[in-house]
């Protein structure tokens, strides 16, 4: 049976006020939810080509729960279409539009022009540790949200050059100011790998 969801539903997971009130399993839902939104919206192609974003599933296979990734679109319907291979979940997402998870058109204010459009590749632990950065802005968090997933265990963002850079530096200042061996160097293997792409 698949989901109906109306992405209003969900706005008090955004309200520090209500959002402790909100049982665990609900809040799972709608940041699974809000993550599939930002991640049709962020990128520069088009929404209504499919594409598997680098958002995990949360639905089960047998009693683990899925790990697998998610292929979404945007429907001309104007609803957000999605499914999971692996478990076979899948659903529809309405009045999206409306919500703080839509990133269409997000920093666009911050860069006004779109420029040449780079590529960045990551491995899927790489992408988690620069998508876990707590001091991301906007223009950062469309970038980072904007990752696809060609293959299991790669991550590619398309951007404009300069959003590119711009997530760049703040993966580079979190490299230098984290105390964390593990993620300093997931970090710097990006950024290394960054020094050739974009």
């Amino acid at each position: 049976m698949p989901w109906m969801v109306d992405q209003r539903h969900y706005l008090d997971v955004l309200d520090p006020l209500k959002v402790e009130r909100i049982p665990a399993p609900a809040r799972r839902i709608a940041a699974f939810m809000g993550s599939i939104v930002e991640g049709v919206t962020a990128g520069w192609a088009d929404p209504t080509d499919g594409c598997a974003l680098a958002t995990r599933c949360i639905g089960r296979v047998g009693r683990r729960r899925c790990t697998d990734r998610v292929v979404a679109r945007i429907r001309p319907e104007g609803d957000i279409e999605w499914s999971c291979l692996t478990c076979t979940d899948f659903g529809h997402i309405h009045h999206w539009p409306e919500t703080p998870w839509n990133l269409i058109g997000s920093g666009a204010d911050f860069f006004p022009t779109v420029d040449v459009v780079a590529e960045l590749e990551m491995t899927l632990a790489e992408y988690d540790a620069v998508a876990a950065i707590p001091v991301l802005d906007a223009s950062a968090r469309r970038v980072v949200a904007a990752g696809r997933m060609p293959d299991d265990d790669l991550v590619v963002i398309e951007a404009p050059r300069a959003w590119l850079e711009h997530l760049i530096e703040f993966i580079a200042a979190e490299a230098n100011h984290t105390r964390r061996k593990k993620e300093r160097a997931l970090y710097e293997a990006v950024l290394v790998r960054a020094d050739g792409q974009v």
